[in-house]
């Protein structure tokens, strides 16, 4: 949509007014083709948004000024840069490679704060693992909305009723357990593989920062049967009022 939206730099130069509520609707229209709509989250990605647009912005005008490049072309508050196929894959390529490195590096100094301790209740049983903030998990059980913790089999299977069969979606759901009520197959997309996680909903979820906050939270529970995890993983919405 972004790349779509470029175009606008054809078009004839309108009024700055009307420009301008051009571009909010233009703005408005990539976040929630992004991040879908959160009352809570919606003006924070927005003015994000804009920060960083603005950052940019600042940027390659102050590029245009001091050195004018051959090939920079600035129309309707839109930047083209006329560059060669080649130069444009050996920049994506070599920009993706010191993204990663800053990514290692940084990962060998992860804050505290990204950690926390989860504790589950169900049927008056406990499950207690350690969890890490992963930005990028923003699954959701699709019926309630809720999110979706993701956890290794290994740390929740002391929980589940003993007829649950996590090897067989089949008979999931066979249990006479009160789990069944809140057992649901969720959908799952990444950027290797895409399938359905068992997730179930706890009767109570508590989780321990590192400041000593303890917090309940409502959520799912997705249970993760292709690969051993060393920490479960939690989307920045359940995180976000610590």
């Amino acid at each position: 949509m972004g790349a779509i939206y470029s175009l606008y730099i054809l078009l004839p130069e309108p009024n700055c007014v009307i420009s301008f509520f051009i571009k909010i609707l233009m703005s408005i229209s990539i976040i929630l083709i992004s991040f879908k709509f959160n009352k809570k989250m919606f003006f924070k990605i927005f003015a994000c948004f804009f920060l960083i647009s603005i950052a940019f912005s600042g940027f390659t005008l102050a590029i245009w000024f001091m050195f004018k490049p051959k090939g920079m072309v600035f129309h309707n508050g839109v930047v083209y840069f006329n560059i060669s196929p080649f130069i444009l894959i050996c920049s994506i390529l070599v920009s993706y490679f010191l993204i990663d490195l800053i990514n290692r590096y940084l990962g060998k100094h992860v804050c505290t704060e990204a950690f926390c301790k989860i504790k589950l209740f169900l049927d008056n049983k406990t499950a207690e693992f350690e969890a890490q903030l992963d930005t990028g998990n923003s699954l959701k059980e699709p019926f309630s909305n809720l999110p979706v913790v993701i956890v290794d089999r290994e740390k929740v299977e002391n929980i589940l009723p003993r007829e649950v069969n996590l090897n067989s979606y089949d008979k999931i759901f066979d249990n006479s357990s009160k789990m069944k009520f809140s057992v649901r197959l969720i959908p799952f997309s990444g950027v290797s593989q895409n399938g359905v996680l068992f997730g179930f909903k706890p009767d109570d979820m508590e989780i321990m920062t590192n400041k000593g906050n303890i917090l309940n939270k409502e959520a799912y529970v997705g249970i993760c049967l292709e690969k051993k995890l060393q920490y479960a993983l939690v989307g920045p919405e359940i995180l976000n009022v610590i």
